[in-house]
């Protein structure tokens, strides 16, 4: 997911890690890319150790303005297992 905050020169990338759908644990991390292409610190592990019987299914990403929303869910195999999650994330340098 990608999420622009044009009016502080930054976008958001957000992306699942891990080799699903093995039995290895997914996670999800995030990246601010300054509007030049640059890279604004290093990428931020949100959620590790995605067991791999529930991999990540699917995310986005968001800007509201001072917050960066992050939102994915758990792929289980069945209704008992899927899950939605959503965190929000402050970026230090605003």
């Amino acid at each position: 997911g990608i999420a622009v905050a044009p009016e502080l020169g930054f976008f958001v990338m957000c992306w699942a890690t891990g080799d699903s759908p093995t039995d290895s644990p997914d996670g999800i991390s995030l990246q601010v890319v300054g509007t030049d292409g640059s890279l604004w610190g290093t990428p931020l592990a949100l959620a590790t150790g995605v067991d791999g019987d529930h991999q990540v299914g699917g995310l986005g990403c968001g800007w509201n303005g001072s917050e960066i929303v992050v939102i994915w869910w758990r792929a289980g195999g069945d209704g008992a297992y899927n899950t939605m999650y959503a965190e929000r994330v402050r970026p230090t340098f605003l």
